[in-house]
């Protein structure tokens, strides 16, 4: 409860406690999982990167989620229910943005992501390149905000301001490193 206060309480807004904390913790995998993500990338800089992108789509499409699929459907009897529920949601009616156009922004966003992520770890050292990942979390801290009406609060705003600021002095520190020093 140190270490995620508002998953102790169910989350920010109250939601099921098993819920948020599959959720805390499928992130906090992800987080750990993910940075294999830079190492794979780098040791692929001889692939163009559709190749690498591609590769992954293929695998997701024909492996990976008819394996996840099928492992859930296994174990949770109203999966398929659940499934074709959320199916249907897609077509919104309730006169708001269409699900349809979010899940097509969300998938044109997403391969932006990839493509840039996967160009700039097979130019940069993946140590130096994942640093950069770091600046997603003060810009997703202040769309929650404007996107979901969640809370900004003083702390938040120092912590986006204490990786801003480690961010920035990480980059001058690299400029003044690549500088060419003057002799003298």
């Amino acid at each position: 409860s140190c270490l995620f206060p508002s998953a102790a309480h169910g989350g920010a807004h109250g939601g099921d406690d098993s819920s948020y904390m599959l959720g805390t913790l499928c992130a906090l995998f992800a987080a750990v999982v993910g940075g294999l993500f830079p190492v794979c990338t780098r040791k692929s800089k001889e692939c163009f990167w559709t190749a690498v992108n591609n590769t992954s789509s293929v695998l997701s499409a024909l492996v990976f989620t008819p394996v996840a699929f099928f492992v859930w459907f296994s174990i949770d009897d109203t999966a398929l229910d659940r499934t074709l529920s959320s199916v249907s949601r897609l077509e919104g009616g309730d006169g708001s943005i269409s699900k349809w156009a979010l899940l097509v922004g969300a998938t044109l966003t997403g391969f932006g992501a990839l493509a840039m992520n996967t160009i700039g770890y097979q130019k940069e050292e993946a140590t130096k390149a994942s640093m950069m990942t770091i600046l997603e979390i003060p810009f997703a801290y202040l769309l929650q905000g404007v996107v979901f009406n969640d809370a900004v609060t003083p702390l938040g705003l120092l912590g986006v301001g204490l990786i801003c600021v480690g961010s920035l002095i990480n980059l001058l520190n690299r400029m003044r490193q690549a500088a060419p020093t003057e002799n003298n």
